[in-house]
């Protein structure tokens, strides 16, 4: 009897999970884990909008309504969102459903938020669910977390609790050069300091700003005078791979000494590259590795020079793990390869004309 239950009971939790049609993403295609927290930044004057598409990968058209809940919340703020329509702060479900087709996406959703000039945060959970079947659900949490701080490198501005890849030799110290902003009205104390999340053994994590602090130094040892409107000067993290391959991660924290609550972070992942492995420009245009077949696919954007093209499979260890010479003068190259463990592999093409094609291709299994 009781395996006949515990047989019911799976096979409910079975066609529950199946049951399962919402998908959540952000603009830019990266699925949301459910229940994922998302960080939202902005200065405390702007009105901070986060958009989130909604997919419904079942084979039916879905009627999908939204509830809001309010986990925490700055005082003298205002959190809203739009489905369809927008509402206002009190109301917490969609008073109509949207109608997603079947593998289709809705845009219609935004979390808004009027932080009111208050440097506090505040954290929402927003359910998306079926009409009739409301366990047919997905959520995710965004946290507003306004700040007079902001980040951005030479090029662009770095959203708060973003993830950045630096690559780099695995002989060499990797540097990432950060612009600080104080875009307040007054003069701040801001000082930072790090978190390792996960650092190989041997290599070396430190930061500079005004002068360069040893790995063992996690927090600023003074705070930094920024005038109103200033920007950092001679700021970086640096990591030194100490000729050990891999990845290391770590997080940067830059905030207010006297209000701390005023602050921004993102985290690295620092790659120290075996010798060989880089990310030099490439002129692949697609590169993709079919597991059924182990076969890899290669299309270049422009012609590619004739006569013979040596091409090398290469693992993250540097090791040579398949050779092999190409004639065709085709755009587009199908590779039958041997077996390959499961992980990141760098291809690297030499042309007879002295140019080298080099990019990443990933097996999993």
């Amino acid at each position: 009897m009781r395996k006949i239950l515990l047989s019911v009971l799976l096979m409910s939790l079975g066609g529950w999970l199946s049951a399962q049609s919402l998908q959540l993403k952000t603009l830019d295609g990266k699925l949301i884990a459910n229940d994922a927290t998302l960080y939202w930044g902005g200065l405390p004057t702007e009105y901070m909008v986060a958009r989130i598409l909604v997919s419904n990968t079942s084979t039916e058209a879905k009627n999908v309504f939204v509830k809001k809940y309010e986990e925490f919340a700055a005082k003298d703020s205002t959190a809203t969102f739009c489905w369809g329509a927008c509402f206002p702060w009190f109301v917490n479900v969609s008073p109509e459903g949207i109608v997603i087709d079947a593998g289709g996406t809705s845009t219609d959703f935004t979390a808004d938020y009027d932080a009111g000039g208050v440097l506090g945060h505040t954290r929402l959970k927003f359910t998306f669910f079926v009409e009739n079947n409301p366990n047919d659900s997905v959520s995710f949490r965004v946290e507003f977390s306004p700040s007079y701080l902001s980040l951005r490198n030479t090029e662009d501005s770095i959203p708060t609790a973003s993830v950045l890849n630096v690559v780099g030799s695995y002989t060499e110290v990797i540097q990432y050069d950060l612009i600080l902003t104080n875009h307040s009205k007054e003069t701040k104390n801001v000082s930072m300091h790090k978190i390792h999340l996960s650092v190989i053994e041997g290599t070396e994590m430190y930061f500079c700003w005004g002068d360069c602090y040893p790995p063992d130094v996690f927090e600023l040892p003074e705070p930094m005078v920024m005038a109103a409107g200033e920007s950092s000067q001679g700021l970086s993290v640096d990591y030194d791979p100490k000729s050990h391959s891999g990845t290391s991660t770590i997080t940067y924290v830059f905030y207010d000494f006297d209000h701390p609550a005023d602050s921004v972070w993102v985290d690295f992942a620092f790659d120290g590259q075996a010798a060989g492995i880089d990310y030099l420009a490439s002129d692949i245009l697609k590169i993709s590795y079919r597991a059924f077949s182990h076969e890899l696919f290669i299309e270049w954007e422009n012609e590619i020079s004739y006569g013979s093209k040596n091409l090398q499979v290469i693992d993250m260890s540097g090791k040579v793990v398949f050779t092999k010479t190409l004639s065709s003068n085709s755009r587009q190259q199908t590779i039958t390869l041997p077996y390959l463990s499961q992980g990141i592999y760098m291809i690297v093409i030499n042309l007879p004309d002295g140019m080298v094609y080099r990019n990443k291709f990933l097996i999993s299994r």
